[in-house]
């Protein structure tokens, strides 16, 4: 596994943490202008995650 492939898979695993953090607080939340500003933030992030991960897809393989 590429580095820049640990790193893309360790940062889905952090945002989807952060999902599941966020759903689990808007059973909480009183305020819901937070939670929404905080879902598009990691609507955001994610769409960046996204791209990132096509193009490190699109890279052809070197062969060594």
């Amino acid at each position: 596994m590429k580095l820049k492939e640990k790193i893309l898979t360790i940062a889905s695993v952090f945002i989807a943490g952060i999902l599941l953090g966020l759903l689990f607080c808007t059973f909480f939340a009183e305020e819901n202008a937070v939670v929404h500003l905080l879902l598009r933030i990691f609507l955001f992030a994610q769409c960046i995650i996204s791209i990132a991960l096509a193009f490190v897809k699109r890279e052809p393989e070197k062969n060594q």
